[in-house]
């Protein structure tokens, strides 16, 4: 569980800030980027106008014993509590029959930027906290991590 935060920081943290430009109106791309990785499935859901994301659903699933199930839970109730009081951010988990399921979105249209990274949500960039996210990186990144996006 650990290791799919780091993982999530990780790739927050790897995008840069967008250029300014002319705007134009560019209708959304929705992508889903999976892999399994130490046992656990992956499936990020991606959701962008343009190069900016708006949003990014992180779906894990994984089997567990009763003992695990324990921990991941324990895991799982911290932020549960914590994610869901920022803004922009939800979480859910459930274990049932044996596997773990939790899912992680991020609202960056509502969310705060600043928020995210005191929360460890966003990794700041050169030291000043991002103002958009790149859908390029953000494939790049997931495709590092052995993800296959379509």
């Amino acid at each position: 569980m650990k290791k799919l935060f780091i993982l999530m920081v990780v790739v927050l943290m790897s995008f840069s800030l967008t250029a300014c430009g002319k705007e134009e109106k560019v209708e959304d791309t929705k992508m889903v980027c999976k892999t399994t990785l130490n046992g656990v499935e992956m499936s990020n859901e991606i959701v962008a106008n343009g190069n900016n994301v708006k949003s990014i659903a992180y779906n894990n699933t994984m089997e567990v014993d009763e003992s695990l199930a324990e921990l991941l839970e324990s895991i799982a109730v911290t932020y549960d509590e914590s994610y869901n009081k920022i803004e922009g951010v939800t979480y859910t988990y459930e274990i049932k029959d044996g596997v773990f399921t939790e899912k992680t979105t991020i609202d960056f249209t509502k969310a705060d930027f600043s928020e995210l990274c005191d929360n460890d949500l966003l990794e700041k960039v050169d030291g000043k906290v991002p103002t958009a996210i790149s859908l390029d990186k953000t494939i790049e990144v997931m495709k590092e991590i052995g993800c296959e996006c379509k």
